[in-house]
């Protein structure tokens, strides 16, 4: 494990805060990511599906129910109209599309965390310097980061210099920008490849800026069939899904009396 900001210091805790599973783009189970990263001695998780905390509550249930020693976070990745927040702690489903800001106050509404993913990071939909540089300038009390995932495990693997572009951004204003955050962005086969350190409880050392930041010298692992079915789930489930929630909230839920 290699030190990417902070020190690893004995007794320290480790978490991935942004995981994908089957629920959306990603290969793997609820289960399969629960028990595959209880085996590797991680002691928290955050399932990150795009726009559902769904499977992300199905993990946590499934830990307590297997006596699993796992802290399962629920979570999303959400995409707002200027790119990708992560939101932690989260209740209930937030939509997508909506403002930057719009969304930010959403999370927090709930008690949810903030945290700006990938900001840098090319061919995706990041937030980026400009969407950055808005929140933190904002007076608006409920728009800012809770954390800043200054290691991403997709970058690594393709565009390492934007994981040092965030960790540059994020020296420059770390008093704005939360607590570093690692996260592997896991969407195949391999997990803890970005991690965030802690020692107090997750929530607490989050809020308190009390984080590190780790990763694991190590490739993606995935087989061809993953790259398809991570295309197919991605490309084609997902937008169908999104078009159905979309209707089931704006149009539909709207009639139902009493909703």
């Amino acid at each position: 494990m290699h030190e990417f900001l902070g020190a690893y210091q004995p007794g320290m805790k480790l978490a991935d805060l942004h995981i994908h599973s089957a629920g959306s783009d990603g290969v793997l189970t609820f289960q399969q990511i629960t028990e595959k990263a209880a085996a590797q001695g991680l002691d928290s998780i955050a399932i990150t599906d795009h726009e559902v905390i769904d499977f992300a509550q199905l993990a946590k249930k499934h830990c307590r129910n297997q006596g699993l020693p796992l802290e399962v976070v629920v979570g999303a990745e959400i995409t707002t109209a200027r790119g990708h927040l992560v939101g932690l702690y989260l209740e209930k489903n937030i939509p997508s599309g909506k403002p930057l800001n719009w969304t930010i106050k959403e999370i927090h509404s709930q008690g949810g965390l903030v945290v700006a993913p990938h900001p840098f990071l090319r061919l995706t939909k990041s937030v980026g310097k400009k969407g950055l540089l808005e929140v933190i300038s904002s007076h608006d009390p409920e728009v800012y980061f809770d954390g800043f995932e200054v290691f991403n495990g997709a970058a690594f693997d393709r565009w390492p210099q934007d994981n040092e572009s965030a960790l540059s951004f994020y020296t420059q204003f770390s008093n704005k920008l939360g607590s570093p955050i690692g996260g592997t962005d896991a969407h195949f086969r391999t997990i803890g490849r970005g991690l965030t350190g802690y020692t107090k409880p997750l929530r607490e050392a989050i809020i308190n800026k009390q984080t590190a930041v780790f990763y694991l010298n190590e490739k993606e692992q995935a087989a061809p069939a993953d790259y398809l079915m991570n295309f197919y789930r991605g490309i084609i489930l997902e937008p169908k899904r999104r078009i159905e929630r979309f209707t089931q909230r704006e149009l539909i839920g709207p009639l139902i009396p009493g909703e």
